[in-house]
């Protein structure tokens, strides 16, 4: 195989006329992990459609352990299962956003439909058995964006890991919760999840065009993928019922990646440690805002401006250049979230406080509403769209 990024294409076989889906793994020295991500990608129940209906695309980045061999190895033993296996040690590979974005681009140039769909996987990641049936559930449905929900095996974490790592996944939740009672929208409604995360996402192939690819980032490139598909406008669905399972190992693959999240909890002596968060007041006074903006978009109307800038403490100048500069209320109300972030006079007014503490706040919040809403509830799954 040539290591040369713009000549894979021609390693692979013609389409199959029935492909509708391409899966993409980035792989870099994933021999202890490989294995059960392809087998179970390799037995997915998919009804009366054809097996033909997706295939799977590896790419090998620049790996020293027995990765390829192993992927070599698996594709003989499964002839019946679509894989395709590239590798590469090209510089302009070089870290797992230009890996994901060298497969994603392929993928794009394979599929013949614009509802066809593109998706996201890691090398240390499970799927369901009926997960790849799920997402061609979403072909015919108005969703662009399919970002599913992520289980983390923590059972080689620590406790104080563990502890951490829990109350982030639950305040995340939380967050959402507020987000959808507070600013609901249509195609992403509660009950939902938080993730968006690179172990289980999907996308349209006419979305990956619009919004320019997959940034070929060192770190967090599937977080810059959903913002850019969240300032071009697409559809965003945090469906349930889809979940794969991802390791929770320490040896991350990234700077800044997941596992140097949980390497430095597990490290950590002092339980008295507790990183801050927005609480429950701040995000309430932060959605009112979104909420003015979102109205603002869509009626075209910026005469609140000036009070959307006091409640976050900005100035009115920064306000009206964020209008401007964002092309709809969701990319603005997005880019808010990390001006705020960094703006003193609006954490002056609400600091932030320990993940613990919110929690409490919004667990609180929360039961209230349920005991004088009875239906105001989190039982029930979102609905992935029948086949």
């Amino acid at each position: 195989m040539s290591s040369k990024p713009n000549l894979t294409a021609q390693y692979l076989p013609s389409a199959h006329p029935s492909l509708q889906l391409i899966v993409t793994i980035p792989a870099k020295n994933e021999c202890e992990y490989i294995i059960p991500t392809l087998q179970a990608l390799s037995r997915q129940k998919l009804g009366s459609r054809a097996k033909a209906c997706y295939e799977v695309i590896v790419l090998i980045n620049h790996s020293c352990d027995a990765t390829l061999k192993k992927c070599i190895d698996f594709k003989q033993n499964n002839p019946d299962f679509t894989l395709h296996i590239l590798a590469t040690y090209a510089p302009e590979i070089c870290n797992v956003g230009a890996a994901r974005k060298l497969m994603m681009d392929l993928a794009a140039s394979r599929l013949t439909n614009d509802d066809h769909l593109i998706a996201m996987t890691d090398a240390d990641t499970v799927v369901g058995e009926n997960w790849v049936g799920q997402l061609l559930n979403f072909i015919p449905t108005p969703i662009d964006f399919i970002c599913g929900a992520v289980a983390v095996n923590c059972n080689h974490l620590n406790g104080f890991a563990r502890i951490m790592f829990d109350a982030k996944e639950r305040y995340l939740l939380y967050r959402s919760r507020l987000e959808a009672l507070l600013l609901p929208e249509i195609h992403d409604p509660w009950p939902r999840h938080a993730a968006n995360s690179g172990p289980n996402m999907a996308l349209k192939k006419a979305a990956y065009i619009k919004m320019g690819g997959m940034p070929a980032l060192e770190c967090l490139e599937d977080s810059a993928l959903h913002q850019r598909a969240v300032y071009h406008g697409l559809q965003i669905c945090h469906a349930l019922g889809n979940e794969v399972e991802t390791s929770a190992r320490l040896q991350s693959r990234v700077a800044r990646g997941f596992g140097d999240e949980l390497k430095f909890w597990s490290a950590l002596t002092d339980e008295s440690y507790c990183y801050n968060v927005e609480g429950l007041e701040k995000m309430q006074v932060r959605l009112e805002a979104c909420t003015m903006v979102k109205s603002a978009y869509l009626t075209q109307n910026r005469e609140k401006t000036e009070e959307i800038a006091l409640l976050l403490k900005l100035p009115k100048l920064a306000a009206s250049s964020l209008f401007k500069a964002y092309p709809n209320y969701r990319a603005m109300n997005q880019r808010l979230f990390t001006v705020l972030e960094k703006h003193r006079p609006w954490q002056r007014a609400y600091p932030n406080k320990s993940v613990l503490e919110a929690n409490a706040e919004l667990e609180n919040f929360f039961n209230g509403i349920s005991s004088i809403m009875p239906n105001f509830s989190a039982t029930a799954p979102v609905r992935i769209p029948a086949g």
